[in-house]
């Protein structure tokens, strides 16, 4: 491994749209015609209200049957009482060109986790696959009671892992995400394609 001018000890990658391929806003849209829903693709454009619910459920503030309780209270929707129905059309599959560069990282001392967005649903549906065991620990917002792009987020990681913002890295393909961690003196890099961020990894020496 090469000598690195960042000294970054700690490289956090988000799950979804990185380490996963998955499109959530599809999954909504299912999920809506599955309730008999036809004029709505996504939970946010049926009322102001859920940004708040979707958040504090991705915050792990209660779990699923309450979700769809108050889903159900905000949008007039009657929802099928059935279990698992979060996950009923949540299918991500893995991108393994994401995980060789994680794997590549590992090899050269690097210690990586996940940093990632996912409500206890999701996050639960992921253990059971056992798909964070590539990570040396995962960051969940459901655990840390609160989501990206808020900087408690990165802050609370960088407090668990015990390093200086400028030792870790992140990389997440949203930019908003990117910008608050960047913000907060981390070495944020916007994932667009495996072969980008390994790439810049190189550049960087971490590869």
């Amino acid at each position: 491994m090469k000598s690195s001018e960042h000294e970054i000890k700690v490289c956090v990658f988000d799950m979804g749209g990185v380490v996963d391929l998955f499109n959530g806003g599809e999954m909504e849209r299912r999920l809506l015609r599955y309730f008999g829903v036809e004029d709505n693709d996504t939970f946010l454009s049926l009322s102001p209200d859920m940004k708040g619910l979707i958040r504090d459920f991705g915050a792990g503030l209660f779990d699923e049957d309450e979700y769809w309780k108050r889903f159900s209270c905000i949008t007039g929707i009657n929802v099928p009482d059935e279990p698992h129905l979060y996950t009923k059309f949540f299918n991500p599959v893995q991108n393994p060109k994401t995980i060789a560069v994680i794997e590549d990282l590992k090899k050269n001392g690097i210690r990586v986790v996940a940093g990632t967005n996912v409500e206890p649903s999701h996050r639960i549906w992921h253990d059971n696959r056992n798909d964070y065991g590539m990570f040396d620990y995962a960051y969940t917002s459901d655990r840390l009671h609160c989501v990206k792009p808020e900087p408690e987020f990165f802050e609370k990681i960088i407090a668990f892992e015990k390093v200086s913002p400028n030792e870790m890295f992140f990389t997440d393909d949203r930019q908003e995400n990117v910008d608050v961690a960047v913000s907060l003196g981390i070495n944020g890099f916007r994932f667009q394609s495996p072969e980008s961020l390994r790439e810049h990894l190189e550049e960087i020496d971490l590869l």
